[in-house]
């Protein structure tokens, strides 16, 4: 990687991540998408897809796979639609112990800032998120545990427009929108 600053976008399934991190696209800054949707998409394909919900330890090192190799070549200000260390939440909401090869593959990972989405109302699933809400919201506190446990402040964004999520966010982070080329 080249030198990157690496900012996190997360939060529990339903609270409108992918949405924010298309309006900071919009707004010209580089963005990673979610690895897990994709990976779902992917899977649920294939004859014994690895799923979160039939194998979730193969499904989790599928996605953080996916995760580290969006990651390689970066350089500047990049916003991430979730990031590898979201893993541990859902691990730890899962009951299962994180193996000690995917911790490894995180350990050179730092952050610049996390943003923690709030909750939307009306949280509903889809072909992809099979939670319920009340696991998604038990996902949503894990994910501010695990990033609180590792070092890492999360700022809390309120539910509001995505369009003013993210130009929230990019304030919090001192950042301005790059400007058009010429």
């Amino acid at each position: 990687m080249g030198r990157i600053r690496l900012v996190v976008i997360t939060g529990g399934p339903g609270t409108g991540k992918t949405a924010t991190l298309q309006e900071l696209s919009a707004m010209g800054f580089r963005t990673v998408p979610e690895a897990a949707r994709a990976v779902i998409e992917q899977e649920q394909g294939k004859p014994g897809g690895r799923l979160p919900w039939t194998d979730r330890d193969a499904y989790q090192r599928l996605v953080l796979k996916r995760q580290l190799k969006s990651l390689k070549g970066l350089s500047g200000t990049v916003f991430l639609d979730r990031a590898p260390h979201d893993a541990l939440a859902y691990y730890r909401v899962q009951g299962l112990r994180p193996p000690p090869d995917l911790l490894e593959s995180m350990s050179g990972i730092a952050y610049s800032a996390v943003f923690l989405l709030d909750r939307l109302r009306g949280y509903r699933k889809d072909r992809q998120r099979k939670e319920d809400a009340k696991a998604a919201a038990e996902i949503h506190k894990a994910l501010a545990r695990v990033y609180e446990e590792l070092g890492y402040r999360p700022v809390r964004v309120p539910v509001m427009d995505p369009r003013k999520r993210a130009i929230l966010i990019a304030e919090k982070a001192g950042l301005r929108p790059p400007l058009p080329p010429i």
